[in-house]
């Protein structure tokens, strides 16, 4: 059983670097001018998916999702006792599920953070996906890759990033 989940995240990460490389590199502009004419042109519309850079980063998030949750099933069981320690029993017991589950349901989880980030990049910004450059495009998909990453492997871990205490300004130091 642990094999099939090391050969599918194993074939998931070279997709995710062909497919990170493809929304680097090609542009999608002439794609996108071939779906604008009157004939319907498949091959466009496989490029276009896999180059225009809201549906290559959906594809990345998804990709992610699926590596998360081939790497939170194969390291299960893996996590030193120390750290377990900190949290609780029933906190445990949630990450435990959701390390355990199927890695579609943590892909398909990653999609909810994909979403979740895309809303937030539409109401910020007017027109995010006119001229996309490639620096602009490596700073999104890094960035939707990485909490899609998280939300696939344990949401219990984002929560903890989430619920992490900053220090506050001009707070009194307690000493001991």
């Amino acid at each position: 059983m642990f094999l099939t989940y090391k050969i599918i995240g194993t074939i998931a990460v070279i997709a995710f670097i062909a497919l990170f490389t493809a929304g680097v590199v090609m542009d999608s502009s002439p794609y996108r001018a071939q779906l604008n004419s009157p004939s319907f042109n498949l091959t466009a519309l496989l490029a276009v998916m896999l180059t225009y850079t809201p549906s290559n980063v959906a594809f990345l998030a998804l990709l992610s999702g699926l590596i998360a949750g081939c790497s939170s099933i194969l390291t299960h069981g893996r996590v030193t006792h120390a750290s377990h320690q900190v949290a609780t029993e029933a906190r445990m017991e949630e990450s435990a599920t959701y390390r355990t589950e199927s890695p579609v349901a943590s892909m398909f989880r990653s999609l909810v953070a994909y979403l979740a980030f895309m809303a937030g990049v539409l109401i910020t910004t007017v027109s995010p996906f006119t001229t996309t450059t490639p620096e602009q495009y490596v700073r999104l998909a890094a960035a939707v890759s990485f909490f899609a990453f998280i939300v696939g492997y344990d949401p219990t871990k984002f929560r903890g990033l989430l619920n992490t205490p900053l220090p506050r300004k001009g707070a009194a130091k307690v000493k001991g």
